[in-house]
This record gives structure tokens, C-alpha cells and sequence, in this order.
């Protein structure tokens, strides 16, 4: 069954045997193995919203491994818990407890050799610091991070700490910068004959970039690119690709096109079994009836999208769902109806003990009220 485990994209059933094993080991002493376990569910399981309960098993586990003489094996189980633990709590309790988490991290560095711990408590402190907007500090731990992260050869991380320096450089104007941050990222992936994390700088990265600068044509062979570079069996990852091809026609107003290729990536989408995917191809295949002009096929696809999105198991999945739900109706002047959504998105938030999510909430029914203000 590990053969089959995906860790970037495990179904809520594997994260739950995976718990379940952990606690099986957990009570048998075995902490080291239930640490393990733990780690290979902990970042999808948080990003799926399943906050408190993550930080419940994250601090008994770090307990127990902080009872026993320190290791190095458990210095470094005990370094990405720290960080796993500094997420949830940049959600739940804020950022002095996120940085503090990453610092306690940090102390243990020197007894470790394995480059991917720093990299990944210098990932956190850069993105917590961005927050903050403390941009100094931010950028000195986002490059380190990357550098790190490159000289390990992991990838994965390379590619998620690149997104991350990407915002940063977006936000200060610097374009040459990250185009040469992406060309160093392909560039390792190719090294290491990567393509699907290479595809995945492409779609996060590149293709944003020349989004963002309204260069859609030039967008298009790079996503078409990604989509060569999946693997067979990656049907989340091609479905990806093909909405945002899908996209890129939107955005050039060929809704006819648009529609075509959303509906391939939806077959993909529905091969994958990953419910909040088709929900988001559903609402974009929606939003494409509304841009024609057919208001009432655009219905249709958003109530499909509800239908799907409010039984997923992915809660933070859910919760982006209604609120793409709640843009759409509000770009179709029903205002009850987003405001239902962005609603339903604030209250999630607060039920997840998400503060951060929650204060996103507030913004997007402060900016509804004013829609409908402004419409009155």
C-alpha cells in the first residue's frame, strides 16, 4: 500500500490509516515510527484544514521524542515537526508563535548535516516574515532556503520555496529576478531528470509570471509543456494543466476554445478522483457559459460545483470553493448568493480555528456590501 502512497497528493482515506498506524506505534513506544508516520501525512493534513487535530498529534509526538536522548535521527524528526507545528500556528495562534516554533527549530540545526531541515525552517521564517511584511528578512531566509534546497536536491521543497521568492519579487518589481530564480529551478530539475516537478514550476511560477504581465499567447506552449512533462498516471496534475490552458483562453475572451479544454481537464479531473478539482473546473466551466452570455447554463455549473464541494472531505479545498462560488454570483449580480458563500467561507474558517482564513473572510463580505451598496 506505501507503493501506491502518494504523500504530495494522498486521499483522505490513506492520511487516515496512515494516523492510524501512527497511533498503533505511538502506544507501543515506537515513537520514532510514529513520527514518521506522522510526517508523511502531517502537510497535507493541515493544508486539507485539519488544524487542531494536527497540532494535537504533532505536540504529544514531540513530547515523547523530546523525553528521549537526542539522536540525531530525532533532532531531525523533532526539526520538521517544529516547522510542521510553525504553520498551524501562524493559523490558529499567530506569528510570534510560528517564529518561535521555527527558532527552537533553528537551535537544533548544528547537530544535523541533512540540508533539507534548514531548508525547510528557512522556508517558514521567510514566508512568516513576508507576512509581516518585514521584507529584509524575509528575502535573506527565502534565498537561503533556496540555495539550501538546491544543494540537497530537493526539489519538491526547491519548487514550493520558489513560489514563495516569486511573491516576494513580484511584490517588489524585480521581474528579472525571477525569471533567473525559475531558469535556476528548471535547470535543476532537468539535471535530475524531474518533470513533474519541473511542470509544476512551470504552472506556479512561469506561466503566473507571463499571466500576470498579460502575455497569454506566450503562456500557452509553457503549459502545453507541462502537460508533455506529466507523468501517465498523474491525472491530478494533467487536469491541472489543461484548466489553466483552459484559462489562458478564457482570458483571451475564445470562450468557445476555453470550454473545450476545461472539459478535457475535468475528464482528467474525474479519472484522479480529487473532488475539489472538479469543483474548480466545474465554476470555471461556469463562469465561461456566464461570459457568453448564458446565465442559466453558468447556474447549472455552480450548483454542480456546491453539490461537490460541500461533501468534499478536503475542508480548506471546500472553503476555496465557496469562495470562488461567492466571486462568480457576485460577477453575476446575485448578491444573496455570494453572500451566502463568502459567508459560509468565513464560518468554516472560524469552526477550523483558522484566524488567518477568518480574516480573509471579513475582507470578502466587506468588499460584497459594498458591491451591493454600490448596486442599490
Amino acid at each position: 500500500e506505501r507503493q501506491n502512497f502518494n504523500p504530495d497528493l494522498p486521499t483522505f482515506q490513506q492520511m487516515q490509516d496512515r494516523l492510524d498506524a501512527r497511533y498503533h506505534y505511538f502506544q507501543a513506544g515506537d515513537i520514532r515510527k510514529a513520527a514518521r508516520l506522522l510526517l508523511d501525512i502531517a502537510e497535507p493534513y493541515r493544508i486539507w484544514g485539519y488544524l487542531q487535530q494536527c497540532k494535537t498529534f504533532i505536540h504529544e509526538t514531540l513530547k515523547k521524542l523530546e523525553a528521549f536522548p537526542l539522536t540525531t535521527e530525532r533532532q531531525g524528526l523533532i526539526i520538521d515537526l517544529l516547522v510542521e507545528q510553525s504553520w498551524i500556528e501562524r493559523s490558529v495562534s499567530g506569528f510570534d508563535k510560528a517564529i518561535t516554533c521555527c527558532q527552537h527549530a533553528e537551535n537544533l540545526l548544528n547537530t544535523v548535516t541533512d540540508q533539507r531541515h534548514a531548508g525547510r525552517v528557512y522556508h517558514a521564517l521567510g514566508r512568516f516574515n513576508y507576512d509581516q511584511g518585514k521584507w529584509e528578512q524575509s528575502q535573506t531566509y527565502l534565498t537561503r532556503s533556496f540555495e539550501l534546497r538546491k544543494q540537497a536536491g530537493d526539489l519538491k521543497g526547491l519548487m514550493k520555496v520558489l513560489t514563495d521568492l516569486y511573491a516576494w519579487y513580484w511584490d517588489c518589481g524585480e521581474v528579472e529576478a525571477i525569471e533567473t530564480i525559475i531558469e535556476e529551478g528548471i535547470d535543476a530539475c532537468k539535471k535530475a531528470g524531474d518533470q513533474e516537478n519541473h511542470a509544476e514550476i512551470i504552472v506556479t511560477t512561469l506561466g503566473s509570471l507571463l499571466h500576470n504581465q498579460g502575455r497569454f499567447d506566450e503562456a500557452l506552449p509553457f503549459y502545453e509543456e507541462s502537460l508533455r512533462l506529466r507523468k501517465a498516471d498523474n491525472f491530478y496534475g494533467k487536469a491541472n494543466s489543461l484548466r489553466l490552458i483552459g484559462q489562458t483562453f478564457w482570458q483571451k475572451k475564445d470562450f468557445k476554445k476555453a470550454l473545450q479544454w476545461y472539459e478535457e481537464a475535468l475528464g482528467f479531473a474525474k479519472q484522479s478522483q480529487d473532488d475539489i478539482m472538479q469543483a474548480y473546473i466545474l465554476r470555471e466551466i461556469g463562469d465561461t457559459h456566464r461570459d457568453t452570455g448564458n446565465i442559466e447554463e453558468a447556474i447549472k455549473y455552480y450548483q454542480a460545483t456546491h453539490k461537490i464541494a460541500e461533501t468534499s472531505e478536503n475542508l480548506l479545498g471546500r472553503i476555496i470553493a465557496f469562495t470562488r462560488l461567492g466571486w462568480s454570483y457576485s460577477r453575476t449580480h446575485k448578491i444573496d448568493e455570494a453572500l451566502k458563500y463568502y459567508q459560509r467561507f468565513r464560518d468554516m474558517y472560524q469552526e477550523l480555528g483558522d484566524n488567518v482564513g477568518d480574516t480573509d473572510g471579513l475582507n470578502n463580505l466587506g468588499g460584497i456590501y459594498l458591491q451591493r451598496y454600490s448596486e442599490e
